[in-house]
Parts: structure tokens; C-alpha cells; sequence
């Protein structure tokens, strides 16, 4: 059955007309004995390419089995399939094979061949009049196209990145805004407590937080000044029962003028209040008005406080612990002094007794010995390991 395509480029052993049409012939017949025999004007070309031809699903899904098998043997185990349809597929395949050849260059026909060109109402003849080389010129246009490309794609990147840029920096500035704003609004002061309206006021900042403090004003004076000193027992270890360790204990009553007391020292502390009421004990500091106390600078303090409460929201409880924290300040614990006594103001000097001060000038470190080794007003030695405390001859 004749079959007809354009001329293409082909290495096919078969000449191709001058007419520039390629003419396939292909007869498939079969004998009596269901024997086939396959006439064609090309080579017929492969087995499993001819079945992809055949309509038949089945068939195709076979086609691997029959990849040794001539065509003639295919068809004998095939006799359902009819010549006609042999003839279409083994025709089909010599054009496919025939299109998909390669080659670069078009044969001498082609080249001689004429073309025309219809261009409005005129019909023009195209008459090619030389065979040229088209490989260094598509090499060429290829190189145009990709330079191109990478410099459209450079060209987008960059713009892109400047893009990015410039939203980055936009967000950049939002963001330091937004923090300006969110920092001005937490520092700002809020009111102050109403119930303590009657009570001296101020507003700090102390690590970027913002606190209103309450001025507790009392007049400080001391009682007595302690020292403790932990020393091993000489009672131990010939007595295996006595403890290890004693606490070494030592107080000296506050100097006395004759019969008189020393005068008491108005002072004015500052307790910093959260906007709940919460305090911090050492967060206590004296106003720049009054003389550093023993455990108070001007700064901040260093002392410890028994008491139940835990946040001033009244002027009753802050009261309480007002009158807590002067309490706890008679004392004085020169073992843990904040204040050095060289930097005491002399108004608080004249309760301390003058040897003890002279020692305390130097330093609780270097004149531990010569201070526990002062007459005291009080002495013990207690156990530190007794669960209750027990206290030892001196």
C-alpha cells in the first residue's frame, strides 16, 4: 500500500525521486498454508517498532516477547490481524524511522528544490541557489540567546536583591520604631499609689524599670553591736559527744554618755514599690539628706527581715514595716557590715563603743581576733550541729 511524506534527510540505501516525494511501498500477503511474506520498497526495520503500529492493546503489551522474532513469525503466531493492518504498521514505522533520522545537512535535492511564498495577493518563487553549512550560525544564535538569558537572569536577581533590600530596611525601621514606642510606653511613670498620698514620693528607674518610691522617715539608733565567729571545740574530740563546731558569740551594748543615751539620728529611707505592692528588702537606700546607716548606702542595702508581709498596700502595712526595718537596724552585725565603719558618719560613730570602732576602722577581716578577743557586755558559745541550740560556757 503506497504510502506518501515529504522529502526528508535519510541514509535509507533507497533513492528518493526527483519529485522530492518519498514513495514506501509495502505488500504483506499470506498463502494457504497461513505462511506470510512481506515485500517493501525500504527496510522493514524492527519487530517491536512495527507492533507500537498495531491497533491492538493487547498486542503492544506483548511486543517485548516478540523483540527476537522476525516480522513473518510474528504475524503466523498473530492470525487475527489482518494483512491490510500489517501493511499501515510496517509503513508507519519506515516513516518514522525515516523522519527521525539525523542529519545536519539537507541532501542535494532538497537544496535544489524550489519553494514559494505567498505574500498578499502576489505568489512568489523561491529558488535556493547555493548548499550552506548551518552549524557555526545556530552555535552562534545559540550563544546570542543564552548570553541573553544569563543577563536578563543577572538582571533579576539584582533587582530582586536591591527589592529585598529595601524591604528589609523598611522593616528595619518599623521594628526600631515599634520598640522606641514599646520602651517609651513601659517607662513611663504610672501613678502613684493613692493610699500613700500623705507619704513622701519619688519616681526611679534602676535596669530600666520604672518603680515609685515610698520615703519611710524614723529615727535611727543602735542597741547593741554583734559579732559571730564559727571555732572548732577544744571539747572535741576527747569528748566524742560535745560538738565539732561552736558559734562564738559576742555583743557590746551602744555607748552611753553618762546616763544619757546618744542622741537619735532622723533619717529618711526609700523603700521602692512595685505597682502590686511587692518589695525587695535590699532594694532599700537612703536619701542623699541622710547619713549612711551600717547596712544601708545610699544605693541599696544588705540586711534580712522576718515579717509576714510580703507587699505594702496600705498605709498600715507599710507602717508595720517601717517600724520592722528600724527595729532590724539597732542591731548591728559587724561580721557583715555594707557600710564600711570608716565611711560612718560621725552622728553613728558615737554609738559604737571607741576601742570596738577603732578595730571596726580597720576592717572586720584583719581585726577578727583583736575584736573577739575585747571585753563584751555578752559572750556564748552555741552548738551548730544541735538540732535546738545550746549554749556553752565561755
Amino acid at each position: 500500500m503506497p504510502v506518501t511524506r515529504p522529502l526528508v534527510p535519510t541514509t535509507d540505501p533507497t533513492p528518493a525521486p526527483a519529485d522530492g516525494i518519498f514513495k514506501v511501498k509495502v505488500k504483506v500477503t499470506r498463502n494457504r498454508r497461513g505462511e506470510y511474506n512481506v515485500e517493501s520498497s525500504h527496510m522493514v526495520g524492527h519487530t517491536v517498532s512495527i507492533i507500537g503500529h498495531i491497533p491492538d492493546n493487547k498486542l503492544r503489551s506483548q511486543a517485548t516477547r516478540f523483540s527476537g522474532h522476525a516480522i513473518e513469525m510474528v504475524m503466523s503466531y498473530c492470525p487475527d490481524i489482518s494483512c491490510v493492518m500489517w501493511q499501515d504498521a510496517i509503513a508507519a514505522e519506515i516513516l518514522a524511522r525515516l523522519t527521525l533520522q539525523e542529519s545536519h545537512e539537507a541532501t542535494e535535492a532538497t537544496v535544489v528544490s524550489s519553494a514559494y511564498l505567498a505574500m498578499g495577493n502576489a505568489l512568489y518563487k523561491l529558488q535556493p541557489i547555493a548548499h550552506t553549512r548551518t552549524s557555526a550560525a545556530m552555535k552562534a544564535l545559540r550563544a546570542r540567546v543564552t548570553n541573553q538569558s544569563k543577563a536578563e537572569a543577572a538582571r533579576i536577581v539584582a533587582d530582586a536583591n536591591t527589592n529585598a533590600a529595601a524591604i528589609v530596611a523598611q522593616a528595619t525601621a518599623r521594628l526600631a520604631e515599634a520598640n522606641h514606642v514599646l520602651h517609651t510606653n513601659r517607662n513611663a511613670p504610672l501613678p502613684p499609689p493613692a493610699w500613700a498620698a500623705g507619704y513622701p514620693l519619688m519616681y526611679r528607674t534602676h535596669d530600666g524599670v520604672g518603680k515609685w518610691c515610698v520615703g519611710l522617715n524614723f529615727n535611727f539608733y543602735i542597741t547593741k553591736f554583734e559579732a559571730r565567729l564559727i571555732e572548732a571545740n577544744p571539747a572535741y574530740p576527747a569528748n566524742l559527744r560535745a560538738p565539732r563546731n561552736l558559734i562564738h558569740k559576742k555583743s557590746w551594748n551602744a555607748q552611753r554618755t553618762g546616763t544619757v543615751t546618744i542622741p537619735k539620728v532622723p533619717v529618711l529611707m526609700w523603700l521602692p514599690l512595685a505597682s502590686n505592692g511587692n518589695y525587695h528588702i535590699n532594694a532599700l537606700f537612703m536619701d542623699i539628706s541622710s547619713p549612711e546607716l551600717p547596712h544601708v548606702s545610699h544605693g541599696s542595702a544588705c540586711m534580712s527581715l522576718s515579717t509576714t508581709i510580703t507587699a505594702a498596700t496600705s498605709v498600715r502595712q507599710l507602717e508595720e514595716l517601717r517600724d520592722r526595718i528600724a527595729f532590724v537596724l539597732q542591731t548591728v552585725e559587724i561580721y557583715s557590715l555594707y557600710v564600711p565603719a570608716s565611711a560612718w558618719d560621725e552622728r553613728i560613730c558615737k554609738f559604737c563603743p571607741p576601742a570596738l570602732l577603732e578595730h571596726l576602722k580597720h576592717g572586720w577581716d584583719r581585726r577578727r581576733a583583736e575584736i573577739m578577743a575585747l571585753p563584751a557586755d555578752a559572750e556564748s558559745r552555741t552548738d551548730t550541729n544541735a538540732a535546738d541550740s545550746e549554749t556553752w560556757a565561755a
